[in-house]
């Protein structure tokens, strides 16, 4: 399969809201895979004994986490006018997710890769609680967070992910960091937050509203 040709490469850009936040990144590869079907398009396969479409999402999302700005890199192996690509997958979509536009990119096998994503967290019953937590966790030295299933929970440094957070109004406005050693989460500044002011994070809404690139 190695020796498909990549002829085109293009980066659709999308949002994930309402129930579409409950997608974890498995269910949005085999979303994406069936759309391209459903859409008559050719997509560049990968090699091995199950072959699939080369999908590359820069930055998965935690699940239950809306997003303005997610995006998804897809490989084809014949040029078609990019209007038209654009619209059949849209259509094929059926209004899973909310797609917002596409940019061709250059046909090479390196895509984008995040520097940074700006999130928003709301839904507090009482944001003036936020006020202490927030500034503790700006100055804090070490943010450790527990990650991972409760068989292979570990412990994580979030702190040098975090490049800022304050309370705004009724709202939370954090930047995580991606760097070579890792990434910023929003589910685990949420997670924080909670045990400090003894909250429930799941009631909470979390979103994504910028990503930036290298």
């Amino acid at each position: 399969m190695d020796s498909e040709i990549l002829a085109q490469k293009i980066n659709f850009r999308f949002a994930k809201r309402g129930a579409a936040i409950y997608l974890s990144h498995l269910d949005l590869l085999r979303h994406f895979s069936r759309a391209l079907r459903r859409a008559d398009l050719r997509p560049r396969l990968t090699a091995g004994f199950n072959p699939r479409p080369r999908l590359v999402f820069p930055h998965p999302l935690p699940l239950g986490v809306a997003s303005d700005c997610e995006t998804v890199e897809i490989e084809f192996c014949e040029e078609q006018p990019l209007a038209k690509i654009f619209t059949a997958l849209k259509n094929a979509d059926g209004g899973v997710v909310e797609f917002l536009g596409a940019e061709a990119m250059r046909p090479v096998k390196s895509g984008n890769s995040v520097n940074r994503c700006d999130y928003e967290i709301t839904g507090f019953a009482a944001p003036e609680k936020l006020d202490a937590p927030v500034a503790e966790m700006s100055a804090a030295a070490a943010l450790p967070v527990l990650r991972g299933p409760a068989e292979k929970t570990r412990t994580v440094d979030i702190r040098p992910y975090l490049a800022a957070v304050a309370r705004d109004g009724e709202m939370i406005k954090t930047t995580l960091l991606h760097t070579a050693a890792g990434a910023g989460r929003l589910d685990d500044i949420a997670k924080w937050l909670a045990e400090k002011t003894g909250d429930d994070w799941r009631e909470w809404q979390l979103r994504k509203v910028a990503a930036y690139f290298k």
